[in-house]
């Protein structure tokens, strides 16, 4: 577990982003099929590419987005005013909810629900916070805030997360409103982006850039590590020893582990937009009909591949 300095924190996690670096890679890789980045078929060459990655992760999302969430407290044989309390229990749990989701929204960012309906099937990874917070005017409300695993770093102790951290990069003078600094002397635009780093142990909270601290250590009031973080599916981090290519290591065992929906059909999509590509070049060149050459001697070549 890091001490609270910038630099012991942004250490471990450029530790922990080392030994996870397959993870992160293929969650890029997952995120530019997304994006439906172009092929490139190569100079010269009519390119083709499917729209299959985005439409088939809609569609995911949409039956993800659309399901119903659904919060019970076990009655069992409870008395009737034990059963009045876990009523009351689920009223809070879905009020909390439903206050979260308006103060997201406020931010101008999607519900905690459709958030998260996006970045499990995409990444195959899924971490946030849930804490309790204090306004200026000292009124409590809940955060609970969806992170992208793709920039989470962690270490696991005995029971569970040791510590989290959550990299992410805001411009000046977000930082100066949320934090109330000053930045004006350290050489940043207003409109720069700086990487910031949300760091929780299983005492205190701290955020920090790589070299000076925007919220000091402070207790966060709980016994644990307010955040949450873990791989989505059933598939356990499996070892394998079969080949010297698949030795058992954290990064390949991070490799495989909580896949996103685009498991199975990565190489597809690659071929698809390779076959297509090689089919619209072809048919591409039957419109130009064809032509003839002729040379007396059989000595004249022409000036590019036809």
């Amino acid at each position: 577990m890091p001490t609270c300095t910038p630099d012991e924190i942004s250490g471990a996690v450029e530790d922990h982003d080392l030994a996870t670096r397959p993870l992160r890679d293929r969650m890029d890789r997952d995120y530019e099929l997304w994006l439906l980045e172009e092929y490139d078929a190569g100079d010269d060459f009519k390119s083709f590419t499917s729209n299959a990655p985005r439409t088939y992760a809609r569609k995911v999302q949409s039956i993800l987005t659309s399901s119903r969430l659904n919060i019970r407290v076990p009655h069992d044989e409870s008395f009737r005013d034990q059963r009045e309390r876990n009523d009351n229990k689920e009223r809070f749990a879905f009020g909390i909810l439903k206050a979260n989701d308006a103060r997201l929204m406020r931010k101008g960012e999607q519900k905690f629900h459709d958030q998260m309906s996006w970045w499990i099937p995409m990444r195959g990874w899924y971490a946030g916070r849930a804490v309790l917070n204090k306004r200026k005017d000292g009124t409590t409300y809940a955060d609970i805030t969806p992170w992208d695993p793709r920039h989470v770093y962690w270490g696991m102790g005995g029971d569970g997360l040791d510590w989290i951290c959550y990299k992410v990069r805001r411009t000046r003078s977000e930082l100066e409103s949320q934090y109330r600094v000053d930045l004006s002397g350290h050489g940043m635009d207003a409109g720069e982006t700086i990487e910031i780093f949300d760091y929780y142990d299983e005492e205190i909270n701290a955020v920090c850039t790589r070299n000076m601290m925007l919220k000091k250590p402070s207790k966060h009031g709980l016994s644990r590590v307010p955040a949450f973080v873990g791989a989505v599916g059933p598939t356990p981090m499996v070892q394998s020893y079969t080949t010297d290519d698949r030795m058992w290591s954290t990064s390949n065992g991070f490799a495989d582990y909580g896949e996103s929906i685009f498991q199975d059909n990565r190489e597809i999509f690659k071929h698809t937009n390779e076959i297509m590509s090689i089919y619209l070049e072809l048919v591409s060149r039957t419109r130009q009909g064809g032509y003839t050459l002729t040379s007396r001697d059989g000595s004249k070549t022409l000036d590019e591949n036809p």
